[in-house]
């Protein structure tokens, strides 16, 4: 008689990481022993289902720039093009426009709980456009629509 066994592994919560900083290399123990016997069983793997986060970011000259308008300035701002984590984009936006002109202190942080990345903007009162409908796709990859977004900064958080 045939027998079947099922293993459902989920690569957020492995028994071992190898990685410190990425679900790239995992072990998983099981609490039952699989035994075979190839004289008599044949053995068969079959994935039933899988899933591939896009778990990183490759910026280049068609999707690595973004301009921010900032109490009517307008302020143009280009990534540097590399393989980056969503981390890495958080820290890049952040390092770049608190390194540019802007008279404000500018916040990106990402939340793994909602998948979105919030900006914040220290200053009060003060009328901030971010434009993505503007040359490349840096908007894909930082997770925006591809639109103007136009806001009276109030020091408190705002998710794209």
């Amino acid at each position: 008689m045939d027998s079947i066994t099922q293993i459902h592994i989920d690569s957020l919560y492995p028994d071992v990481n190898m990685s410190p900083t990425l679900n790239t290399s995992l072990r998983f123990n099981l609490k039952k022993t699989i035994e075979y016997n190839p004289r008599k069983y044949k053995a068969e793997m079959v994935l039933l289902e899988g899933y591939i986060p896009r778990s990183y970011y490759i910026l280049n000259p068609n999707n690595d720039k973004f301009k921010i308008v900032y109490d009517g300035t307008t302020y143009d701002f280009t990534l540097p093009n590399g393989n980056y984590n969503i981390l890495n984009v958080v820290s890049a936006m952040n390092t770049l426009v608190n390194a540019s002109a802007i008279p404000t202190t500018f916040t990106c942080t990402y939340s793994r709980i909602t998948n979105k990345m919030t900006l914040k903007f220290s200053n009060t009162n003060v009328p901030i456009t971010i434009d993505f409908n503007y040359v490349g796709t840096a908007y894909i990859i930082l997770g925006f629509s591809k639109d103007v977004h136009s806001f009276i900064a109030d020091g408190v958080d705002m998710a794209l």
